[in-house]
C-alpha cells in the first residue's frame, strides 16, 4: 500500500526474489486498500507512512491487528506511533535489498511463531474432547488417539484399522470394543466392519456407498441395508 506507484514497484522487484512471499494485491489509494484487504488471502501488507488523505498509522489502526505489516517509509517520524499499534518492522527508504530482507524475515517467523501458537490452542481444545489408548500387537507398544483425529474405523477380526487425520494404524481390538467407547454423536456405524465420523461423510452414492469429504485417508466407506435407513435419516442425507 504506496501512493506512490514506484515504489510499489520496487517492492515487488525485491518480493519476487523470494519464494515465501507472493503479492496478492496492491493499491495507492489507502480507501481502495480498505476496501481490498478483506477479500484477499493476506497475511502481509507493506504500509508507506505518508499518503495523502491517510497517515500509515491511521491507515493500520483502521484495518486493525489481524495484519501483519512491515511500514515503508522516507522519514521516521512515524516510528513511535507505529510502535504503539505493536509494529515493530520499519523500512527507511530508500531502502537495501538487505533491509529488507532482514525486516521480511522477522516478520514472517512472528508470523509462523503465531500460526504455531494457534494450533497448540486449537488442539489443546481438541484433546479435551478425549481419545483413545489403543495397542500395537506387534510393537508392543500403546498410542492415544484422539476423536478429533479419527475419520473411519475399519474392522479386521481381532484387530481394528484406524484411518485417522494423521495417518492409518492396525490396531488390536475388535471394532465392537471401540465402538464401545466412541462418543455416539460423533461416529456413526455404517456397516458390520465400518464405523465414520460424520463429520467426515459428504453425501450418498448408491448403491450401498458414503462418500467421505476431500483430504480423508479413505475416499468412500459402505453403507449396508442394515443401517442404510438411519443413517441417511440421522446425517439428513435423504432424498
Amino acid at each position: 500500500m504506496d501512493d506512490e506507484a514506484m515504489a510499489i514497484a520496487i517492492v515487488q522487484q525485491h518480493a519476487e526474489l523470494r519464494d515465501d512471499l507472493l503479492i496478492v494485491g496492491t493499491a495507492t489509494d489507502p480507501l481502495d486498500a480498505l476496501d481490498m484487504i478483506p477479500d484477499l488471502d493476506v497475511k502481509l501488507i507493506f504500509v508507506d507512512m505518508t499518503m495523502e488523505g491517510m497517515s500509515g498509522p491511521e491507515f493500520i489502526k483502521l484495518l486493525g491487528p489481524s495484519y501483519h505489516y512491515i511500514c515503508c517509509s522516507a522519514y521516521n517520524d512515524y516510528v513511535d506511533q507505529t510502535s504503539m499499534l505493536n509494529v515493530p518492522n520499519y523500512i527507511l527508504k530508500p531502502f537495501k535489498p538487505e533491509e529488507f530482507k532482514i525486516n521480511v524475515d522477522l516478520r514472517l517467523a512472528s508470523i509462523r511463531d503465531q500460526e504455531l501458537a494457534q494450533k497448540i490452542r486449537e488442539d489443546e481444545i481438541k484433546m479435551k474432547e478425549g481419545g483413545l489408548c489403543v495397542y500395537f500387537r506387534n510393537d508392543k507398544v500403546s498410542k492415544y488417539i484422539p476423536f478429533y483425529t479419527i475419520e473411519v474405523l475399519k474392522g479386521d477380526s481381532d484387530e481394528t484399522l484406524f484411518y485417522c487425520t494423521d495417518g492409518i494404524y492396525k490396531v488390536a481390538g475388535r471394532l465392537s470394543d471401540f465402538e464401545a467407547e466412541l462418543p455416539p454423536g460423533r461416529f456413526v456405524r455404517t456397516h458390520r466392519s465400518h464405523i465414520v465420523a460424520r463429520e467426515k461423510i459428504d453425501k450418498y452414492q448408491s448403491p450401498g456407498t458414503l462418500i467421505l469429504v476431500d483430504g480423508c485417508q479413505l475416499p468412500e466407506a459402505p453403507l449396508s441395508p442394515t443401517y442404510k435407513d438411519q443413517v441417511l435419516k440421522d446425517l439428513n442425507l435423504l432424498k
